[in-house]
């Protein structure tokens, strides 16, 4: 039998034994949601070698050699990190999510000039590039990672044609390495999670399972800090650990809940209707064919709250109006998995409100 268990600024607390039917439904949802995580080693390794870049920026900006290996490990990286989804989605053959990610690298590449600046240095340091010209630090703290414009284009043989015009255009002199590293780190956690939530879209389990441990989650975290699961053999040396205050290492199982977040803040369903509006609906918004063809569609509007295949919706944007010179109303709502926090729910409804201009009254 199995424990939960919340860690809390270096506090283990042992919470409650778990019944046989949690204890299975927890770690079939953990299961289920981990599948995930096998597509995520690679952005994983990214990350670590994001944070001994940071590192290397506070505590070893007098060593150029040390930053160097930080950069250059970073941009190795970053390329097993886009290239390891490519060979994932091919393997598995899934054509519409390739597509999709090949769109979205396409558009960071187009839209962003430090991806296009480390897709190139990447380049020119594979072929023994040195990835900075200049490393140096204000008495303020203020530091600064240069890779000079003219050197590079010097010395980089095999750059992009278009990315060579585009910098002989430009009048800095300085290529800041510092800032397109930190740049292109938000746009890789942003593909990282828009994949995720994508794939999760694709298999209604992934969701369900998502739902089941953040519901887990927050009926048993109490100091908001992480829960894991430990079984009994477990317990009973944290005991024997209490009696003579020794000090050793525990196997426990970390739940997913930040990934389970991720696919719930991901996944939502909307419906826009324009037409006439008969009433209310006892589960979600309902869009009616007409019975003659010059005659206009007509839609019930949702509850606040819907069940459906066992997940419990929640309306987080609901409007409704009409257009004067057609007679005809108009609605707009939107439902996001139970799961979530109430301030994660505000900031999901805000974001949906945005997209509603004709806003007359509010349900």
């Amino acid at each position: 039998m199995d424990w939960i268990a919340e860690y809390n600024n270096k506090q283990l607390s042992i919470l409650k034994e778990l019944s046989d039917k949690e204890e299975i439904r927890i770690k079939s949802a953990t299961k289920r949601l981990n599948e995930l995580l096998i597509v995520n080693d690679s952005f994983s390794n990214l990350d670590i070698t994001f944070k001994e870049y940071e590192f290397c920026c506070i505590f070893c900006l007098d060593d150029d050699k040390k930053i160097v290996i930080a950069i250059n490990n970073y941009l190795g990286h970053y390329k097993c990190f886009v290239d390891g989804w490519e060979t994932y989605l091919k393997r598995n053959k899934n054509e519409i999510l390739l597509k999709e990610y090949k769109e979205a690298l396409s558009a960071i590449y187009d839209q962003n000039f430090e991806y296009r600046f480390i897709y190139n240095l990447r380049n020119y340091t594979q072929h023994c590039g040195k990835p900075i010209s200049s490393c140096s630090q204000s008495v303020n703290n203020e530091f600064e990672l240069i890779m000079d414009r003219d050197i590079f284009l010097a010395e980089h043989t095999g750059i992009q044609g278009p990315f060579k015009k585009e910098l002989q255009r430009s009048g800095d002199p300085k290529l800041d390495v510092d800032k397109a590293i930190r740049r292109v780190h938000e746009l890789l956690i942003e593909l990282q999670n828009k994949l995720l939530t994508e794939m999760a879209r694709s298999d209604y389990s992934f969701l369900s399972a998502a739902v089941q441990i953040a519901k887990f989650y927050n009926t048993y975290n109490l100091e908001n800090g992480d829960l894991y699961l430990l079984n009994y053999e477990e317990i009973n040396r944290i005991k024997e650990l209490n009696k003579c205050q020794d000090e050793t290492e525990l196997s426990m199982f970390r739940l997913p809940i930040q990934l389970a977040r991720l696919v719930i803040k991901g996944t939502h369903i909307k419906f826009e209707f324009t037409g006439k509006n008969i009433g209310h609906s006892n589960s979600f918004p309902m869009l009616f064919e007409p019975k003659y063809k010059a005659s206009f569609l007509k839609f019930k509007t949702g509850k606040q709250s819907v069940i459906s295949k066992g997940i419990k919706w929640i309306r987080v944007v609901s409007s409704t109006g009409w257009v004067q010179n057609g007679s005809y109303d108009e609605y707009f709502a939107v439902y996001i998995p139970e799961g979530l926090t109430i301030d994660e729910y505000s900031n999901l409804a805000e974001k949906f409100e945005k997209e509603i201009n004709w806003i007359i009254n509010k349900n």
